[in-house]
């Protein structure tokens, strides 16, 4: 009999513990990962195709490059299955500008979206988590434009704007410390991943 409820005993201990690793109210998590294509990306690459046609006489930006976007964030659990959370993104865009075949200046735009957001899982396992989600940031953005001369002064510029990302399937697969995946649109890209750890 002691035997038996030993046995009961250490079970239940090993399923609450499974448990605490599901999205259950009063969970929280860190996240960090790296995304592709965020609608900032988007935006210039469009922005690019659209003023194109109108820049023949003007310099050019050439050798552009992206960093993709970097974040962190935080979430809790409000409900079982249901979180509220905070997310902070980091982005770089860089390029020679180029007149006439020379290039005259280097461009430099930092980029920072700070957001909230919030995710419902419908499918809650302990080591398995598919959730869609939403969030809303605001984006600062800080340009400086560098010329080759000495003699001429560097230009800057800070522009902001609303943001926002749209979570269309995500999945978690992992206990405590677990990886993830996520397919949507906004600040965070088309296609990020990552890893969180369960505090």
């Amino acid at each position: 009999m002691t035997n038996r409820l030993n046995k009961i005993f250490i079970y239940s201990l090993i399923f609450n513990a499974c448990m605490l690793n599901a999205q259950q109210k009063g969970t929280s998590e860190i996240k960090i990962g790296y995304g592709v294509l965020s609608s900032n990306e988007i935006g210039k690459v469009f922005s690019d195709i659209i003023t194109a046609p109108f820049s023949y006489a003007e310099p050019k930006a050439t050798d552009e490059k992206h960093s993709g976007a970097l974040f962190i964030g935080y979430n809790y659990a409000i409900k079982d299955n249901w979180t509220i959370g905070t997310d902070l993104v980091y982005e770089r865009y860089t390029a020679s500008v180029k007149d006439q075949n020379h290039i005259i200046a280097s461009q430099k735009n930092d980029i920072y979206t700070l957001a909230v957001n919030s995710t419902y899982s419908y499918i809650s396992k302990p080591k398995f988590r598919m959730y869609s989600g939403v969030g809303l940031g605001y984006t600062f953005s800080n340009e400086k434009l560098s010329p080759n001369q000495s003699d001429v002064q560097s230009m800057s510029s800070k522009n902001s704007s609303f943001n926002f990302q749209v979570i269309g399937a995500g999945v978690r697969i992992g206990g405590k410390l677990a990886g993830f995946a996520e397919l949507g649109f906004g600040y965070k890209g088309i296609i990020n991943l990552g890893i969180s750890y369960q505090l």
